[in-house]
């Protein structure tokens, strides 16, 4: 089946992080991570995330019911998190965090790197309908 999910979160200060997902086996997603900072840039990727990942997604995407501020979603692999880290007129605070295959190159192993992106809630609303659609397709 062809299928792809990609989402991408955009904030004022030319920070990105970039998600695809792709059929890898039968149960499995392959998920590829890009992120970009003014200062740096780098590339991950991991036949990780089954459905319900994606439906974890979209839930905590919801622009109309996000979750409670300091919410996590954690993921194992790859080893990514985001926080609900505030609310303010039409954006959310969202922080990424990035540990072991997924950390920029340079940090020592084992090191989380994170920062906030300030996304606007029609991002997510969009992100939040792209997941909730890709969940359908899986």
């Amino acid at each position: 089946m062809a299928f792809e999910c990609e989402f991408t979160l955009t904030d004022y200060r030319e920070t990105s992080l970039r998600y695809v997902a792709r059929p890898g086996n039968p149960e499995w997603l392959v998920v590829t991570g890009t992120m970009k900072t003014p200062t740096t840039q780098w590339t991950f990727a991991d036949e990780c995330w089954q459905r319900q990942d994606l439906k974890h997604l979209a839930k905590f995407f919801r622009p109309h019911k996000l979750p409670a501020i300091g919410t996590t979603l954690d993921f194992l692999e790859p080893c990514t998190r985001f926080v609900l880290a505030d609310v303010e007129d039409d954006y959310a605070w969202i922080e990424c965090g990035f540990n072991y295959e997924c950390q920029p190159p340079g940090l020592p192993f084992d090191t989380w790197w994170s920062t906030k992106l300030r996304v606007p809630l029609s991002d997510l609303e969009r992100i939040h309908n792209e997941l909730s659609d890709a969940c359908k397709r899986v």
